[in-house]
């Protein structure tokens, strides 16, 4: 009362007045800042399922053309003949045409059958080819090349090392599978690149299995593409099977030199990020969960270190066994945030993971 009555009617009108002016300015700035950050996260969780949706349409793309080679190499209801010279010219010819249907990247078609022999065309160009042969089922194979779908087989080159195809990887799954399959992803020889193979298995006209047809898929190209991502400085996008194997990386390795030389696979658990360790562990529990992995969802986690992290990650499934993952993330801060994912696959599969600091997002795609 002491307080009032020292004060003048012109004070004890005014203040009141300021003080409720300040109240409701701190009250619409709380509210505004509530809303924009609202709005600031939706944008963000949308932008963060865009790019996972983006990866993943890529690797699709890139996958999706194997199943046409080998369905143009070896059409259905087409049986397999008991000796590849009996059907050698309509063979040269499909296996063009196959070759030619997404030459980037299967390029290379191939069938080893159940007695040894092995029928192989790899395209260097449009009009440019090789054929590799081993019609007596035995030996090593004879390499020829050709100028056009009809061109005359040139001088002959004989390998030095023996080409078994029944030992082969490919052979064995197309051979136990009853439809299309992939095989795991493994180190090309001569490129020491990351390769898949895709493999049916073929019948001959008893109904009976005669052989494997099969298209190898590159999977530099995933990450080339990862490579042309426009990320932030502290982006990171990445591709990784289940078993935590890299397939692909926006920046740093995805395969190491051994020690006696030549590449070997780098395991995500190893790598120098620890944000890319950090995404792959929470991101597959989160996998674990999903009911409907194939959908591009958002979710936020916490990192050893107490940083969030928002993410976004869905799967990729195909009929041939393809089971892929892909996520995005990045550590929170209370600011408008910018990320991108992680891909993560089952048997056959790859992960994908596209991450931006300032809040790391994660978007990802990824093919085998």
């Amino acid at each position: 009362m002491k307080l009032l009555q020292t004060l003048s009617l012109r004070q004890m009108l005014t203040v009141p007045y300021v003080v409720l002016v300040l109240l409701l300015a701190a009250a619409i700035g709380g509210l505004s800042y509530s809303a924009g950050r609202v709005a600031v996260d939706t944008l963000s969780n949308q932008l963060l399922s865009e790019m996972v949706h983006r990866i993943a349409q890529a690797v699709e793309r890139h996958v999706f053309g194997a199943g046409a080679v080998l369905e143009t190499a070896f059409p259905g209801g087409v049986p397999a003949p008991a000796d590849i010279k009996d059907d050698f010219d309509k063979l040269r010819t499909r296996f063009w045409l196959a070759t030619s249907v997404h030459r980037d990247p299967n390029n290379y078609a191939y069938y080893g059958d159940r007695n040894g022999q092995f029928f192989g065309l790899w395209r260097h160009s449009d009009t440019e080819a090789e054929l590799r042969l081993r019609s007596s089922g035995n030996g090593p194979r004879t390499v020829y090349r050709f100028t056009g779908i009809d061109g005359e087989l040139r001088e002959p080159v004989r390998e030095t090392r023996v080409f078994e195809p029944r030992e082969r990887p490919w052979f064995k799954s197309g051979q136990s599978a009853a439809l299309h399959t992939w095989t795991s992803v493994y180190i090309d020889f001569k490129t020491e690149q990351l390769v898949a193979t895709r493999a049916r298995r073929v019948n001959n006209a008893q109904g009976e299995f005669q052989g494997v047809v099969a298209t190898d898929l590159s999977l530099q190209h995933v990450n080339d593409f990862l490579h042309s991502l426009k990320l932030t400085a502290n982006g990171i996008a990445y591709v990784v099977e289940t078993d935590g194997n890299l397939i692909g990386a926006s920046r740093g390795p995805h395969l190491q030199r051994a020690v006696a030389g030549g590449n070997v696979r780098l395991n995500v658990e190893a790598s120098d990020d620890p944000l890319v360790v950090a995404s792959y562990r929470e991101i597959r529990k989160l996998l674990r969960h999903a009911t409907e992995p194939s959908q591009a969802r958002t979710a936020v986690f916490e990192t050893s270190d107490r940083q969030q992290v928002e993410a976004a990650y869905a799967r990729i499934q195909d009929a041939a066994g393809l089971d892929l993952d892909h996520r995005r993330r990045r550590p929170t801060q209370r600011l408008p945030a910018r990320g991108h994912g992680q891909l993560q696959a089952d048997r056959g599969a790859r992960l994908v993971g596209v991450f931006d600091d300032h809040r790391h997002r994660f978007h990802g795609a990824v093919g085998g």
